[in-house]
């Protein structure tokens, strides 16, 4: 499916949550929560007039485990950050810290 009237930064943001467990604004974080009242008083209007395909986009392309309420987002977050701690800690001391970007 083509998802291009979705803005760029709206669907990196999507992708760095589902990647690495970032926070996201609060228009993003409305819809990955399923907040439809939240998302119409964030959005600005390029991204309202896309949100039925954000909404197809989280649907169709992204885990479920990552979106549909406050807390399988949060929870989302938290295992992601776990598993960038252990990725920390599993390349032992002799690697210097990575910096984040």
């Amino acid at each position: 499916m083509n998802y291009n009237k979705i803005p760029p930064t709206v669907r990196d943001a999507i992708d760095r949550h589902v990647r690495d467990g970032t926070e996201t604004g609060h228009f993003v974080e409305a819809c990955l929560m399923n907040d439809l009242v939240r998302a119409f008083r964030r959005g600005d209007p390029e991204s309202l007039a896309a949100l039925s395909e954000i909404a197809r986009y989280i649907w169709w392309e992204i885990p479920e485990p990552s979106w549909g309420s406050r807390e399988k987002v949060e929870t989302w977050r938290r295992a992601r950050e776990a598993d960038r701690a252990l990725a920390l800690v599993s390349l032992g001391p002799e690697h210097p810290p990575l910096k984040a970007v």
